[in-house]
């Protein structure tokens, strides 16, 4: 699988992630370089690189407020290799604000709510919306998809609901059948102050215990 690695870097960015994106940089990946513009933006430049690179099969984007392990962009890959069924493949990364929860949900049919089970299931899983700060996205997707593939979603501000770019695309791949797993062997922490852990998440909830609810639109 030929693959390109697109690192958001962006202004401010805390040292920790600087660095672990320099060591992933330094394993000699071809490259997506994009400006420090809104991130849906971005994202969409990388996605017609994509396309417009021939012999390229996926991309995957790397955020820049992360401490991404080193190893992501080859463990990210070869899920992608062993389960071609894999349309967008993500790191499980954690909310940045209580409760901490996964940013990876599955959808209840019948309330029409997302959720995340927790305790979850080790290893690959099959959800219906996973968020973005390390993920891979095979180069069907933007074919399947039409543009625009990232948007933020603004209908829901009055109940002070922020659908981002990762939940809407979600929305839409779903909708044309793609398939979007999350690996949740592999983490890359959510930086601010501190690091947002599998450890934070569990600590908190046991602390916390009816803390995580239900979303009609997840954001992250």
């Amino acid at each position: 699988m030929k693959l390109l690695v697109a690192p958001l870097i962006m202004p401010g960015m805390l040292m920790k992630a600087q660095w672990a994106l320099l060591e992933i940089i330094q394993q000699r990946w071809p490259l997506v370089r994009t400006e420090a513009l809104r991130t849906e933006i971005r994202r969409t430049r990388i996605a017609e690189h994509l396309l417009e690179t021939g012999d390229a099969d996926a991309v995957v984007m790397l955020d820049g407020d992360h401490k991404h392990p080193s190893d992501i962009v080859y463990r990210l890959r070869n899920n992608a290799e062993q389960h071609p069924e894999a349309d967008v493949i993500g790191a499980l990364c954690y909310r940045r604000s209580a409760p901490y929860d996964p940013c990876a949900w599955i959808l209840d049919h019948h309330t029409g709510k997302y959720c995340w089970p927790i305790p979850w299931q080790e290893g690959l899983v099959e959800v219906d919306a996973v968020g973005f700060g390390a993920v891979l996205f095979r180069r069907r997707c933007f074919e399947i998809l039409p543009k625009p593939w990232f948007i933020y979603d603004y209908q829901y501000i009055p109940e002070d609901i922020w659908p981002t770019e990762d939940i809407t695309f979600c929305k839409e791949a779903r909708k044309a059948g793609l398939r979007i797993f999350v690996d949740t062997t592999l983490e890359s922490p959510h930086l601010f102050e501190g690091e947002i852990t599998r450890d934070t998440c569990l600590s908190y909830l046991a602390a916390n215990p009816n803390a995580v609810k239900e979303y009609d639109n997840a954001s992250n």
